[in-house]
């Protein structure tokens, strides 16, 4: 029955690391940023590095009390633990252990695979003088002689297996099991065999439940430091732990402080600090090791993760809170710096065509530069209250808080976003337009309510159009207004006295009226559960039903460009719509997820690029692949560009597309990480314009490659351009 028991356990495991399988049509994904948790911090120099979800990150710390991402790279995985060398940093992720070069913090590059094929998950690692310790199944000792390429020296099985962190001292380590304590293991000669001294362990029990034998634990350790002949032991189960380790093949407990749910610990003087869900961020007292005492309780940092004590700072990278930079003083610790991780992406809006604001309604106000070629990546932030959308005039954006407010912040310098003032009003704050000095805030039972924005610092509600009595989103247009109305349906609003708006017409639709998008002479209607509509608004405020279409889906917002209309849908993902006939729309494109599920919140078109929020994929730059029409000079491409693979990672085939600025010969090949030649995808003459290229995983005689991380090298038009791709069998 137990080993039917790891059978389901290793079928859940490959099934969390499986790649969601995703639908693409006419649509390409051009580049994209995925929030995560906070789950790893190390510090080097003026720069921590985190891992954020699939992203490692470096962030400028001379700039706090708001690091910045100065250099990002995505891995395959998710980023489990990482560790800083010198000019380079060891990264574990799911699919193993990575070597980065970090000469340049703001280009981090992939120059080494120490785990090829498709290795056991780990969770671990630490760089003690010229040592990298890694823990999977085993624990593994490499040598740092040459840091670009550890050479592993031993390994050695613990028992239980489940590594989750080490602490080195004087010839030991210290590992932490999980569920299996502690064991003790001597690596004073790693080239000869690693010797266990030492494992300690409350077995814990098997529990039959009719269908299933599982086995239950009575400890789970997440972490551990040593100091003297002292072990101290961070346990989600019992709190923390003090072992005496002056005989270390017989480790005995000591003490124990429970009534925390501790993930992480670190140890300075006679403190330590204990990271937890729960109740909070914990300071004890371990003067006495046999009789630790609670010190303080942080409440408001119940963010669990990792916590690092380094240079007087402790640097606390958790699942809710991303990465809190603390002091410790005599009334508590003191944050000095914050950067927020975990999101969820609610509204987005253009900038220009290099620069994108989106609402992250978790954490504030993010920033992304999204140059044609370059992965997005975030370079300005502001921390607000409960944001929802968003409507950019100049170098101002208004953004509505859902409990009431509208927000006036200045984007004149994107990387520094400055609130200038805020305004109440009555209502649900949902969306948002300008024009002139007031904006028009769609407030849901609120209605529409008028706020005088013409002195940014001191905006003020000044009047209100109640007939509207659930407005969801608002488009402003000349002297109308066009509102999305959850109960009463496509409204159009006189604004001949602007500060007095009226409404003057009213179009039932089918569901709730969600959102709204007037292009030309269309407006254009997303309707929760029914899809969208067209309306011909030539002879506004009179409109004129032209079609419609139902999307089987959840439309929440719509917007379009030339001869297409996009919807964001809850359960379909971007759906692409031909309206050159706007009285038979025609589905021709889709972007989407399918396991799981992914919904698009909201999008917003610039040319033939589509900026999309996503629940799960985070923000996603796509490309209309059926637009062909020459874009404006500030959107033309000025050389060779190729954009990420996708999917990635991948199995069995991926595709990126590369962009030539004039007619010429073009060669695409595949490296692999030694730089050797393995396959052609393109040799020879291409016309000016976007070509794709697929790689189907195997070499140039049609042979299946292994697993593994790969270099998709282009060059043409005298440059060159590669991305790196992962291949999972």
């Amino acid at each position: 029955m137990r080993a039917r028991l790891l059978l389901v356990v290793l079928a859940l495991l490959l099934g969390h690391l499986a790649i969601a399988e995703e639908i693409a049509l006419n649509v390409a994904c051009e580049s994209f940023w995925q929030p995560g948790p906070a789950t790893a911090v190390d510090v080097s120099g003026p720069y921590a590095w985190i891992g954020n979800g699939n992203r490692v990150q470096a962030l400028d710390l001379t700039t706090l009390p708001h690091p910045t991402v100065v250099g990002e790279l995505a891995m395959a995985f998710d980023v489990r633990d990482l560790a800083v060398a010198g000019e380079h940093l060891y990264v574990v992720c799911a699919d193993g252990l990575w070597v980065l070069s970090i000469a340049d913090p703001a280009h981090p590059l992939v120059v080494n695979d120490l785990t090829p094929g498709y290795p056991m998950p780990a969770n671990m690692v630490e760089v003690v003088g010229d040592r990298l310790y890694y823990g999977d199944a085993q624990l593994h000792v490499y040598d740092l002689a040459d840091p670009a390429a550890p050479v592993e020296l031993a390994a050695s099985n613990v028992n239980g297996g489940g590594i989750v962190d080490i602490a080195v001292v004087g010839g030991l380590a210290y590992v932490a099991l999980g569920d299996q304590a502690m064991s003790i293991v001597d690596v004073s000669d790693p080239t000869d065999q690693l010797d266990v001294l030492s494992t300690f362990d409350i077995p814990g029990q098997w529990v039959w439940d009719g269908d299933w034998e599982y086995y239950v634990p009575n400890d789970w350790v997440t972490g551990i430091a040593v100091a003297g002949t002292h072990a101290f032991l961070s346990d989600a189960e019992l709190g923390l732990r003090v072992f005496d380790i002056a005989d270390p093949t017989a480790p005995m407990e000591i003490a124990r402080l429970a009534g925390v749910a501790a993930s992480d610990l670190a140890l300075v003087g006679d403190r330590v600090y204990l990271a937890a869900d729960s109740p909070g961020f914990q300071v004890v007292d371990i003067s006495d090791p046999a009789a630790p005492a609670l010190v303080q309780t942080d409440f408001g940092l119940d963010n669990g993760g990792q916590v690092l004590a380094l240079g007087g700072r402790l640097y606390l990278a958790g699942e809710n809170l991303g990465l809190r930079i603390l002091e410790p003083t005599l009334a508590g610790q003191l944050e000095i710096g914050a950067y927020r991780t975990w999101g969820a992406l609610r509204d987005v809006a253009w900038l220009d065509s290099d620069l994108i604001a989106v609402v992250d309604f978790v954490a504030g106000l993010r920033v992304f530069s999204t140059a044609a070629g370059d992965p997005l990546r975030e370079v300005g932030f502001l921390a607000l209250d409960d944001p929802r959308c968003l409507y950019v005039a100049g170098s101002l954006a208004y953004v509505t808080e859902y409990s009431g407010g509208l927000d006036v912040i200045d984007l004149a310098d994107p990387t520094a976003p400055v609130l200038r003032g805020t305004a109440s009003v009555v209502g649900n704050a949902l969306n948002v337009a300008v024009q002139g000095d007031y904006a028009y805030v769609a407030a849901l039972s609120g209605g529409v309510r008028v706020v005088d924005v013409s002195d940014p610092d001191a905006p003020v509600e000044v009047s209100a159009m109640t007939t509207a009595p659930e407005a969801a989103d608002i488009v402003v247009d000349g002297d109308l207004a066009y509102v999305a109305d959850q109960e009463d349906g496509l409204l159009v609003v006189s604004l001949a006295y602007p500060q007095f708006p009226s409404r003057i017409r009213q179009y039932p639709t089918p569901g709730q009226c969600r959102g709204v998008a007037v292009v030309g002479d269309h407006v254009f209607v997303a309707n929760y559960q029914n899809g969208m509509q067209v309306f011909d608004r030539t002879g506004a405020p009179d409109l004129t039903l032209l079609g419609a279409y139902d999307d089987q889906g959840l439309a929440w917002d719509i917007d379009a460009h030339q001869t297409h209309a996009y919807l964001a849908d809850g359960s379909m993902g971007l759906q692409m719509l031909d309206v050159s006939d706007p009285v038979h729309p025609v589905p021709v494109g889709t972007y989407r997820q399918v396991d799981p599920v992914e919904s698009a919140t909201s999008l917003a078109a610039r040319g033939p690029r589509i900026a999309v929020t996503m629940t799960i994929g985070g923000l996603r730059i796509l490309v209309d692949e059926l637009l062909t029409v020459e874009a404006p000079a500030d959107l033309a491409v000025p050389a060779l560009v190729l954009t990420p693979a996708w999917p990635n990672p991948f199995n069995p085939q991926t595709v990126l597309a590369f962009t030539m600025p004039v007619a010429g010969h073009v060669r695409a090949t595949v490296l692999d990480l030694r730089g050797r030649e393995v396959a052609v995808l393109v040799d020879g003459e291409r016309p000016a314009g976007r070509h794709e290229v697929r790689w189907d995983g195997r070499d140039r005689r049609g042979r299946a490659l292994p697993s593994g991380t790969y270099l998709v090298d282009v060059r043409g038009c005298g440059e060159a351009a590669s991305r790196k791709v992962s291949l999972v069998r």
